[in-house]
């Protein structure tokens, strides 16, 4: 079986005294493919990593899947877009109150030809110690049954 690669160009930095070493997110988790909404607007969500400990989501709404497809939102400014991640232990969110962002982009998006890239960018706190992760134009590329489970109609 295929493994989705992710090319990564990031900067990973954790404030509170984390290294600077770069984070290997080498797998995209899975594409949801079931009735889930957000906002009370059918949505998909993706999710990506390097692990099922150290995992990023990344969740639009449905109608908004399209090659071209960009959104982008500062401390939460849209509801476009909901981003998170569960890395080292720690839960990271978009916040209204620290200075986070949450940048997708369908680059790519051909069902017949099973070909799909979206470049995610995040940075992204956890509340709870003010420490952040960032990721910066991550690629991830689509297998041909995750492809089929974004552009699901439900």
């Amino acid at each position: 079986m295929n493994k989705v690669v992710i090319s990564l160009a990031l900067a990973t930095s954790l404030l509170g005294g984390c290294s600077d070493k770069p984070v290997t997110a080498n797998i995209v988790q899975s594409v949801t493919d079931f009735d889930y909404t957000m906002n009370g607007n059918q949505a998909v969500s993706i999710s990506f990593g390097e692990s099922k400990d150290n995992f990023c989501s990344a969740t639009i709404y449905r109608s908004s899947v399209r090659s071209g497809y960009s959104v982008t939102s500062k401390q939460k400014s849209t509801k476009n877009i909901s981003m998170d991640c569960n890395w080292g232990g720690k839960y990271y969110v978009q916040s209204s109150k620290h200075p986070t962002s949450a940048d997708l982009k369908i680059t790519n998006l051909d069902s017949e030809s099973g070909s799909a890239q979206i470049v995610v960018s995040m940075h992204l706190v956890n509340p709870s110690s003010d420490s952040y992760f960032t990721l910066k134009n991550v690629t991830l590329n689509l297998e041909k049954e995750q492809i089929s489970n974004l552009v699901k109609k439900i």
